[in-house]
């Protein structure tokens, strides 16, 4: 996410959508920042379930619904982006 994203937002979230889960046994539902620079900040979440069998689909579930939140969360504005600068070859070597 973007390095400006309200983590707290996030991980409330996380913990609602934890909690509604069928599979989610309510031991943990932990979301921790653990890596961050100028680009972008990494975000892991951790829910745990007592159905092994369940927890791909779990996962998958709280997953997709996560990115869904992030899309609509201010318009999108805390997904990460790569921003270019397109530069003429002409400009750039004129400028030397």
């Amino acid at each position: 996410v973007d390095p400006t994203t309200p983590v707290q937002r996030i991980r409330a979230e996380l913990e609602r959508v934890a909690a509604e889960h069928p599979s989610h046994d309510g031991r943990e539902c932990v979301l921790q920042l653990i890596e961050v620079d100028e680009r972008r900040a990494l975000l892991r979440a951790r829910v745990s379930t007592s159905d092994i069998s369940a927890c791909f689909g779990m996962c998958c579930d709280i997953r997709e619904h996560m990115m869904d939140f992030l899309q609509r969360l201010d318009g999108g504005r805390y997904l990460p982006r790569e921003r270019w600068q397109e530069v003429d070859a002409a400009d750039s070597s004129s400028s030397a």
